[in-house]
């Protein structure tokens, strides 16, 4: 019984940890402030209409990214399996002191097969999860966008896409910043199973 027991138990420590964000510097909290351009940890980034700073009141910790044109952008690559099923999210904030406007944030993700190649028209999947509309969401306050996809069969790696987009004719300006970006598998079948069995377990 003492055996099944632990087994049980490190079985709910395996699923627990695979619940852990898959990115590196998902907080964005290493590196010097500066263009998002010159890099930013973990990071690979386009464009230089973009910083990496430490905006009093723009962060969620003591540091974030924002963008100001659809020019710039960030995104990172992780490992997966096909199949599987992902979480991406990433909060964003649009502040009053500087307000996004003719602009909406993305965040996309995107899938590929490496022995294939890992450039954009290279994907397997390349999906748009969720837009921040500046004109009707919550301004001054952080918003959590994001979604799920499955990675599609043959896939092994996984990228999350961070930047502004649909620039609006009748005027653009301000900033969004992104902060705490993630990316989790959600718990497979076998995991869910294992846990059920440590409950049945822990009920005789």
């Amino acid at each position: 019984m003492k055996h099944l027991l632990a087994w049980g138990v490190s079985l709910c420590v395996l699923a627990g940890s695979a619940q852990a964000n898959l990115l590196t510097n998902g907080d964005f909290e290493d590196g010097p402030t500066q263009n998002t351009g010159d890099g930013v940890p973990g990071w690979s980034t386009w464009g230089f209409s973009g910083w990496h700073h430490d905006d009093a009141g723009q962060t969620l910790d003591t540091k974030a990214i924002k963008f100001w044109w659809d020019d710039a952008g960030i995104f990172q690559d992780f490992t997966v399996t096909g199949g599987d099923t992902y979480d991406f999210s990433v909060q964003v904030l649009n502040a009053s002191t500087d307000p996004l406007v003719g602009w909406n944030g993305l965040i996309k993700a995107e899938f590929y097969n490496s022995s294939i190649g890992t450039d954009p028209s290279d994907a397997l999947a390349n999906v748009e999860l969720q837009r921040y509309f500046s004109a009707s969401d919550p301004i001054d306050q952080w918003v959590e966008i994001g979604g799920s996809l499955q990675a599609p069969a043959g896939a092994d790696i996984g990228r999350i896409v961070m930047l502004i987009v649909d620039w609006q004719s009748t005027g653009v300006s301000g900033a969004l910043n992104f902060d705490n970006a993630v990316v989790t598998p959600e718990p497979g079948a076998l995991a869910l199973l294992m846990i059920g069995g440590l409950v049945a377990l822990r009920r005789r």
